[in-house]
């Protein structure tokens, strides 16, 4: 893992906080979720942003944690946020 890869990890994981953050705040309820824009987006940008990151990491990195972590499916999570 070099240092761009820590970096990128780094950010990931703030955008995981940001989510959390955000359940917190909305009760983390369904119902929330699809009636509220801002809870709604403000998910979605995160997850957004973590899939772009995903694909800036370095592949041996990919290829070294892709037996614990889905990278193909979280990159293809952005996509779904652009819709």
């Amino acid at each position: 893992m070099n240092e761009r890869d820590i970096e990128i990890l780094k950010s990931i994981l703030n955008y995981c906080e940001q989510i959390d953050e955000a359940n917190r705040q909305f009760g983390a309820d369904k119902e929330c979720f699809e009636n509220n824009t801002v809870y709604r987006n403000a998910a979605a940008m995160c997850v957004l942003q973590i899939g772009e990151l995903a694909k800036r990491l370095s592949e041996g990195y990919k290829q070294y944690t892709s037996d614990s972590v889905p990278w193909h499916q979280i990159q293809g999570a952005s996509q779904c946020c652009r819709s």
